[in-house]
């Protein structure tokens, strides 16, 4: 009687696994696309250097902001939250914070 009984519960359980296995959908994938790096490194006194994946360039951030650094405020601090700033602004988030570094990346869509 309890080897039935025990092959019975097995049976079931079998059952139920098997069934629920079958009703099961796997997790929707996310927004397609693939990721883009882009690196900002502050060169000595106004000078940033932008790494994209398209182009690389030089920025003065002097001549380009309107305004100076606050006296307490040092130029690497200013330049690199300048520049921060102007690419989140086209959707780069900012994935690492180095003294002298900031990587970024953004999600690329149908590409």
């Amino acid at each position: 009687m309890k080897k039935t009984t025990l092959l019975g519960i097995a049976i079931t359980l079998f059952t139920v696994w098997l069934g629920t296995s079958f009703l099961v959908k796997a997790q929707d994938k996310g927004p397609g696309g693939h990721q883009e790096v882009a690196i900002v490194k502050w060169d000595g006194t106004d000078k940033v250097c932008v790494n994209l994946p398209d182009k690389s360039e030089i920025l003065h951030v002097f001549e380009l902001a309107s305004a100076r650094t606050p006296k307490e405020m040092q130029d690497e601090e200013f330049c690199l939250a300048w520049t921060a700033n102007k690419l989140a602004r086209e959707g780069w988030e900012v994935l690492t914070l180095d003294s002298r570094r900031l990587v970024f990346r953004r999600t690329v869509v149908g590409r």
